[in-house]
């Protein structure tokens, strides 16, 4: 089993809301891997098979995440089934961070994992289909920046 993890740092301002940005490929370690509550929101983009998140007892789905969502911030773990093939980009906010890029209280998605084209309606698909034919992960990279 082999996969890739890359971090790349925001250049600023971005810096000042975002601590980096990620991207993960290949087969994962632990396909099931329980994800303990922090104070962080993350965007993520999908770009492989289906992401399955259930709750804490990993016996009650929660989301099956295939394009892209918020994950905000959990006062308890879940769980994550992740795909023979993951492919998956995303933000790490600094906490407080996406606030400018939501405009609404971050509070209001507290325990959620919610499609990105519900907070940002086309341009969440414009944003996936242009990662999707990026050609390679620098390029998406930039584009994610």
């Amino acid at each position: 089993m082999t996969h890739t993890y890359l971090r790349h740092l925001p250049s600023p301002p971005l810096d000042n809301y975002i601590d980096y940005f990620y991207y993960i490929d290949g087969a994962l370690p632990n396909p099931r891997e329980q994800i303990l509550p922090t104070g962080w929101l993350d965007l993520e983009v999908n770009l492989g098979d289906a992401i399955q998140v259930y709750d804490a007892t990993g016996t009650k789905a929660v989301a099956t995440c295939t394009q892209s969502w918020w994950v905000d911030v959990w006062n308890t773990y879940g769980t994550v089934v992740w795909p023979p093939h993951t492919q998956l980009m995303g933000i790490h906010f600094k906490p407080g961070g996406a606030y400018p890029f939501l405009n609404f209280p971050l509070s209001e998605l507290q325990n959620q994992i919610v499609p990105a084209e519900a907070l940002w309606g086309n341009y969440a698909a414009e944003l996936f289909e242009r990662l999707a034919a990026a050609p390679s992960v620098a390029e998406r990279l930039l584009l994610f920046e």
